[in-house]
């Protein structure tokens, strides 16, 4: 009588062998997995006795999938996702700032005949607001500018095609964006405050 798991038959031993590596290394099969709306179907990887390294390589097609559903779909929220215009507080503030920024650098004149020692605090004060207000007039200008190429407003405009409620929203950002933006009197105010400080320079006498 043969001892379990022995046999004296060759093909029987070989059967028993292969039996016995499947219960210590099982076989994976085939999964579904929904993720995001979607269903992934991941097959069995090519098994081979006492391999563990096929049961991590189907673990990694797991991970490799489902990390690519994900960022797809948080591409796509994204990439569709319209921005939304700024409070009017921040808006106000930035203002505020880009024009003391101006108002500091045009003093500097003034302050160089008076008292030439706030020189360099004024100076410093104006970069710094400037360097505030410009970045932030960059990240208003970028967001218009990927709002305009995400939505393709422009071609679907001149080609007249029906706008999407996604378009239509990108295009009330764009218009509501230029309209609440206080920048045309930014610019006009930087005019004024030029002028005056160089009929001021001209016309008050120096130390």
């Amino acid at each position: 009588m043969d001892p379990p798991g022995f046999s004296s038959n060759p093909h029987h031993r070989q059967h028993d062998a292969q039996k016995q590596q499947r219960r210590q290394y099982p076989r994976p099969g085939t999964a579904r997995i929904y993720f995001g709306g979607r269903s992934f179907i991941f097959h069995a990887v090519d098994y081979f006795p006492g391999a563990r390294i096929a049961q991590w390589q189907y673990r990694g097609q797991v991970c490799r999938l489902l990390r690519g559903a994900f960022l797809s779909k948080a591409k796509a929220r994204f990439m569709s996702a319209t921005p939304k215009i700024i409070p009017k507080p921040v808006i106000v503030g930035f203002f505020i700032v880009g024009l003391l920024s101006s108002v500091a650098f045009r003093a500097i004149i003034l302050l160089q005949k008076f008292d030439p020692h706030w020189v360099r605090p004024v100076w410093y004060l104006g970069v710094l607001g400037y360097m505030v207000f410009f970045i932030y007039r960059y990240f208003i200008s970028q967001r218009r500018k990927r709002t305009i190429a995400q939505s393709n407003i422009i071609e679907k405009i001149h080609a007249g095609t029906a706008l999407t409620a996604e378009d239509r929203a990108a295009a009330l950002y764009l218009l509501n964006s230029i309209r609440k933006s206080p920048e045309d009197w930014n610019y006009l105010a930087i005019f004024i405050l030029s002028a005056l400080a160089i009929v001021l320079d001209l016309a008050l006498p120096g130390k």
